[in-house]
């Protein structure tokens, strides 16, 4: 008798043990877009490239940002490495992000062209 007394809260256990996991797993489901939310500050992996083809028309108004217009202040595509440019913002509608280069002065902002090409630009 002892041994069924046993096995029974063996069982009893172990099905309440398969519920809690059941439990939690359908929680972390539902909660998933909030648990796993990932987001990189650079350029890295950014595939919304602004339409540019050279020569840039300079002076020519591009996106505009928070009211204020972006101006293309070279002619031709600037190179940096997509880990040397950081996102500041996006553009009011929402269609690109908005770079600063680590390697360039903070008045210039740039716009994604390419993986490794970037339109240059002033805000006015």
């Amino acid at each position: 008798m002892i041994g069924a007394k046993w096995a029974f809260g063996l069982g009893a256990a172990l099905i309440a043990g398969f519920a809690l996991v059941i439990a939690f797993t359908t929680r972390d489901a539902a909660q998933r877009a909030t648990l796993e939310t990932v987001t990189e500050p650079r350029a890295v992996g950014d595939e919304r490239f602004f339409p540019a083809t050279e020569p840039i028309d300079v002076g020519k108004p591009l996106v505009t940002v928070n009211g204020r217009q972006l101006r293309a202040v070279e002619n031709e595509f600037m190179e940096h490495r997509a880990s040397r440019m950081e996102k500041t913002s996006e553009d009011d509608s929402g269609s690109f992000f908005i770079y600063k280069s680590l390697d360039e002065p903070p008045e210039f902002l740039f716009l994604k062209a390419s993986p490794d090409k970037y339109v240059k630009a002033r805000s006015e």
